[in-house]
């Protein structure tokens, strides 16, 4: 390898990312492959990413396929785990999960939290290997220590019912509140339902639960929608504001859930003209501020979600 390569590849961060001159996605692609044509490997990932998205480069599966495998089979971490993603979605190859399995596990092996969060959900699958709940949690657990949130909140659902773990909802509780602090949705949603649901280690607190749901909600998670929408209905934790929670309701609803339309429409029927015209021009602001996302069929769902 020539000795300029690490030059080069910092050269191609400091245009990507506009360290001190203008962003330039050309010229950073441009060192980056000269950095890579030398073997350099952090470069070769880099590379590998911007021919995916085609940012300062054409936009090429093959060419992107190419440098990350070259990164690789050097053993770059993160390109494993996008090899890996690769594999798994069949994203310009062939789809073959044991080979994204494998290479999930060498980067997982590496550290790469990434990486091993992946492992984990597949031996919790267990539609590749054996399934492993027992090992799966490990390899979960070691990407949650690393501050990897959906690990963290995947942690935390294991331990609420008790896969691959002894059951203790003091350490999903724990998990769940990591995630959520970090702003990860779906730990914001299900420490939601803790606190609504209350526990012998934490009491019920509809409060708490409107908090995190308001949070959830306002990223984009149509059940947190819903549900916060319900407790505006109900008056629960918050006062009972009609409109604000037909507005909500009606964010939920363009996610496509049954559930939700229903009660959507059923509330649309039951609530007065003026009031249903000033949820549609509040649902339009929500809808602006808050994307959302599928959902499950339910209108309180106990944590289970990755």
């Amino acid at each position: 390898m020539g000795g300029e390569a690490p030059a080069q590849f910092e050269l191609g961060r400091v245009f990507q990312l506009g360290l001190g001159v203008p962003v330039d996605a050309t010229r950073a692609a441009f060192w980056y492959r000269k950095a890579s044509e030398q073997g350099f490997a952090s470069a070769q990932y880099a590379l590998g990413l911007m021919c995916a998205i085609g940012e300062g480069v054409p936009k090429s599966s093959a060419e992107s396929l190419k440098w990350l495998q070259q990164a690789a089979r050097q053993s770059h971490a993160r390109a494993q785990t996008c090899l890996g993603s690769i594999y798994e979605l069949g994203s310009g190859v062939t789809m073959d999960k044991a080979e994204a399995a494998k290479w999930y596990r060498r980067a997982a092996e590496k550290g790469d939290p990434n990486g091993q969060y992946a492992l984990g959900q597949m031996l919790g699958q267990g539609d590749v290997m054996s399934a492993n709940p027992t090992e799966a949690a490990s390899w979960f657990r070691k990407a949650a220590e690393q501050g990897f949130a959906p690990a963290q909140s995947r942690l935390g659902s294991l331990y609420f019912s008790g896969t691959g773990v002894a059951k203790d909802t003091a350490e999903a509780i724990r998990w769940f509140r990591q995630a959520a602090e970090q702003g990860f949705a779906p730990a914001q949603y299900n420490l939601g339902l803790m606190y609504a649901f209350g526990d012998p280690t934490l009491p019920a607190d509809p409060a708490q639960a409107v908090q995190w749901w308001r949070k959830a909600a306002t990223r984009g998670d149509a059940d947190a929608q819903f549900n916060l929408g319900v407790m505006y209905l109900n008056g629960e934790g918050v006062a009972n504001d009609p409109v604000e929670g037909l507005a909500w309701t009606m964010v939920a609803a363009a996610s496509g859930n049954e559930n939700f339309i229903r009660k959507r429409d059923q509330l649309i029927f039951q609530l007065r003209a003026n009031a249903v015209a000033a949820a549609q021009e509040r649902s339009q602001q929500l809808g602006h501020e808050s994307p959302v996302q599928a959902s499950r069929p339910s209108e309180f769902v106990r944590p289970d979600r990755p």
